[in-house]
């Protein structure tokens, strides 16, 4: 299937128009030398936001889609049927609500939406990290919560990475600094949770997500609002 789509996707790629900026910019972008060195050097604060906002957002994805599996079948005993089921329902509530959210953030703008998913996620993943527990109805409310907080992110994710570099160094500096930090965090997720239950401290990773929140609530605050604000 994934391959069938992939050869969907290479025909839709060669069927559509470049943008008009990166026809306009294409001549600089083969111009730059460099250019990873050139996005530090010249954008420092760009990239340090990336960093910041998508360490929260792989650790999220990491937390709510892979390691609450085995954390409640393992160490907090649930069914594995239970989980399966509260997560595809939340799968499913995921999905529907990019929509949604996709357009509050057009509307009310980036930010906001943004300051208020890595503000509830600080507060509440603790906490529902304590209901994950025998019951579908506890794991449905985690699950639920979680992968709901989450479309604040996922559902502008595109647009705000977009907006933080230039037309000339676009692809780059979201594709290298992006990739880094999904390695670094998300790479290294399975690890932590794996060594914290050796300690029987399972529970620590989720205050390192909580952590993780409140550094990329302070990162987001330095964030400009680009509702509305053409691409460069």
């Amino acid at each position: 299937l994934g391959g069938v789509l992939g050869l969907i996707g290479l025909w839709l790629r060669r069927s559509i128009d470049e943008t008009v900026l990166f026809e306009a910019k294409k001549d600089a972008a083969r111009d730059v030398r460099k250019p990873l060195l050139v996005t530090l050097r010249n954008h420092p604060k760009a990239v340090g936001q990336l960093i910041g906002f998508t360490m929260l957002s792989t650790l999220c994805y990491y937390t709510f889609f892979s390691a609450l599996t085995p954390f409640a079948i393992n160490t907090r005993k649930a069914s594995a049927d239970d989980v399966f089921l509260a997560l595809s329902i939340a799968t499913a509530l995921f999905v529907l609500l990019q929509y949604p959210m996709g357009a509050l953030a057009d509307r009310i703008g980036r930010k906001p939406q943004m300051l208020a998913w890595s503000a509830a996620t600080a507060v509440l993943v603790v906490p529902l990290s304590t209901l994950v527990k025998p019951g579908v109805g506890n794991l449905l409310v985690v699950f639920c919560v979680g992968l709901g907080l989450y479309t604040a992110m996922t559902s502008l994710a595109p647009a705000i990475m977009s907006e933080l570099f230039p037309t000339e160094l676009r692809g780059l500096g979201i594709g290298a600094w992006y990739n880094l930090t999904v390695a670094v965090f998300g790479g290294t997720a399975p690890l932590v949770i794996t060594w914290l239950a050796d300690l029987n401290a399972s529970t620590v990773f989720f205050w390192y997500v909580a952590g993780a929140a409140v550094i990329s609530f302070f990162v987001i605050l330095t964030l400009p609002e680009t509702k509305g604000v053409d691409l460069r």
